[in-house]
């Protein structure tokens, strides 16, 4: 799917769902399509459920932030807004 571009990536499910509900099996369509039947499953299923099929987003592996939402925002001002030598840092690069 990351050969076909952005746009196509939103399309592809619903395409193939599209087609398993025709066909009325998942198989064929992951053959064509290049996805696995289980893929293409679970997209006909989405689909439906609810009419439509977008594709689904993991959390990103690794620990949660221990600094607040107000925490990060001020580490944001002082990395964009200031100097390391304004902070008595020895080295001009944030790195």
């Amino acid at each position: 799917m990351t050969e076909l571009g952005r746009q196509a990536a939103f399309a592809e499910p619903l395409r193939a769902a599209l087609a398993a509900e025709r066909c009325k099996s998942a198989q064929p369509v992951a053959a064509v399509v290049g996805f696995a039947r289980s893929t293409v499953i679970g997209w006909w299923q989405a689909f439906r459920e609810s009419g439509e099929v977008a594709p689904q987003t993991t959390p990103t592996p690794g620990c949660l932030s221990v600094l607040s939402e107000q925490q990060l925002r001020r580490l944001s001002m002082v990395v964009v807004d200031d100097d390391p030598r304004h902070l008595q840092f020895e080295f001009e690069l944030w790195t």
